[in-house]
């Protein structure tokens, strides 16, 4: 089963304002992290927010954050990708990272 988890970046805990930064897809056996292009998150975040990114693909795991991401980066639960969508990769691209802020499944 083809899956997605949104990633998210804590911008404001106490008020629960976050960003999606990319999401992690799973094909078959395979994981995958696309970044969400020009996340809004403020210049004093953008080096975490980097960080938090790189080490996503350097181990992009589906089934958990790596602990180097830090405690602002948090993912959704995974959720079923359409089984008629042919290229999964590029339905989240387009669908879920490209103009809606708030996607639903």
């Amino acid at each position: 089963m083809n899956a997605v988890r949104l990633v998210y970046y804590i911008l404001d805990p106490y008020t629960g304002a976050r960003e999606v930064v990319a999401a992690q897809v799973r094909e078959g056996a395979r994981a995958r992290v696309l970044r969400a292009p020009a996340p809004a998150v403020p210049l004093a975040a953008r080096g975490a927010v980097e960080r938090a990114l790189v080490g996503l693909e350097a181990e992009p795991a589906f089934e958990a954050l790596p602990i180097g991401a830090g405690p602002q980066v948090v993912a959704t639960e995974p959720r079923a990708i359409p089984a008629a969508v042919p290229d999964p990769a590029a339905w989240v691209a387009e669908v879920l990272l490209g103009g809606r802020r708030e996607p639903r499944l």
